[in-house]
């Protein structure tokens, strides 16, 4: 009975990945982290789905379950190490020598494509030497290459500690370093775990650390709830600073107010219809009281105001060097979802309509 509540766990925890993997997804201003952590959890999902028929023997039956295996397995190191570095150094190009933590993934997907295409008869064969221990196989690298996948996970786990630990001192949230310094440490102890299960090749071991990584997993969204910051991208600032969220005073308002620029000049964030007071202050990684307070108290403006000043400047140069675009296209294109907003800020602005403003540049260029 206890072996069946611990496939079953197993089974739930896979699930449960697998949601947490699309649901970073449907973020709606997704970054590469987000992309990063979802296909994290879908590897841990697709490893849990496979260890779940393993243990209840489905395998034997179905051996190509396991097909992937040692993919998915060697790339959870380098995601995870890319994880820290996207969130800890989102402004620092990540290093071309970093790519180098895949190779292992890539050697790995050569061992899965000889796993699938090797006989029914082999594949039961090994398998049963596993996960039964069964007679050996005659290819030497078929009996050493499940421990491959968790020598190379080690290496990146332990190059994500080595870093933790030199910035730790440099943070402001270090807090989170703690936690993900602690979440590292473990996810070692983890790796190590199955290496050693398949080295003595011990099903009672494999589970056990099967085990360990469910609580692992089920332990990063518990710690997310005390700490949203530790799976919503948000845990220390760099060399382009996060910004502590508390009282207007307590942030760096003159890089708050070079990065606004940057957004609004550079990245034209303005042009979004669905542009929000919240999603512009998570972009900043402040809140929305202090970004409308930085606006009023720095800018003399709020919100509305403050946009539709970059979407009619934007507009304004639309309509002279776009000078068959229609009115209409120029106002969507710019951001503005109502036509009637699209005029009012654009008569505040300039003292015409945009028909006239058109019609009166286009003259004096005729002159």
């Amino acid at each position: 009975m206890f072996q069946d509540i611990t496939v079953t766990f197993i089974f739930i925890i896979g699930c449960f990945s697998l949601i947490i993997s699309i649901g970073q997804l449907f973020v709606r201003t997704r970054r590469i982290e987000n992309y990063n952590l979802a296909v994290i959890f879908f590897c841990i999902s697709i490893l849990l789905f496979q260890a779940f028929f393993i243990f209840n023997g489905v395998i034997f039956i179905y051996p190509n379950i396991l097909f992937f295996y040692l993919t998915l397995s060697a790339l959870l190191g380098p995601l995870l190490y890319y994880a820290y570095f996207f969130l800890c150094l989102p402004d620092v190009k990540l290093p071309k020598k970093t790519l180098l933590l895949l190779l292992p993934a890539l050697f790995m997907m050569a061992g899965d494509f000889s796993y699938l295409f090797s006989p029914y008869e082999n594949k039961i064969i090994m398998l049963k030497y596993l996960y039964k221990s069964g007679p050996a196989p005659d290819e030497l690298i078929m009996k050493n290459l499940f421990i491959l996948p968790y020598i190379g996970n080690s290496i990146s786990q332990v190059l994500i500690l080595l870093k933790l630990i030199s910035i730790r001192n440099s943070v402001k949230v270090r807090n989170i370093v703690d936690i993900s310094i602690v979440h590292t440490v473990v996810g070692f102890l983890i790796t190590i775990m199955f290496f050693f299960a398949y080295l003595i090749r011990s099903i009672q071991f494999l589970k056990i650390a099967t085990v360990v990584l469910c609580l692992s997993t089920a332990g990063a969204f518990l710690i997310n709830q005390r700490y949203p910051e530790y799976l919503q991208l948000v845990i220390i600032d760099t060399v382009r600073k996060r910004y502590v969220r508390s009282r207007l005073t307590g942030i760096d308002a003159e890089s708050v107010g070079k990065y606004l620029v940057d957004l609004m000049e550079h990245e034209k964030m303005f042009a979004d219809e669905d542009l929000s007071l919240k999603r512009l202050a998570y972009e900043l990684s402040i809140t929305p009281h202090q970004l409308s307070q930085f606006l009023n108290e720095k800018l003399n403006s709020n919100f509305n105001t403050f946009v539709n000043r970059y979407r009619v400047d934007e507009a304004k140069k639309m309509l002279v060097e776009e000078p068959d675009r229609p009115i209409m296209s120029v106002c969507s294109g710019v951001g503005f979802n109502s036509k009637s907003v699209f005029y009012k800020a654009f008569v505040q602005s300039t003292g015409m309509t945009p028909h006239r403003y058109r019609k009166e540049i286009k003259s004096e260029k005729e002159e």
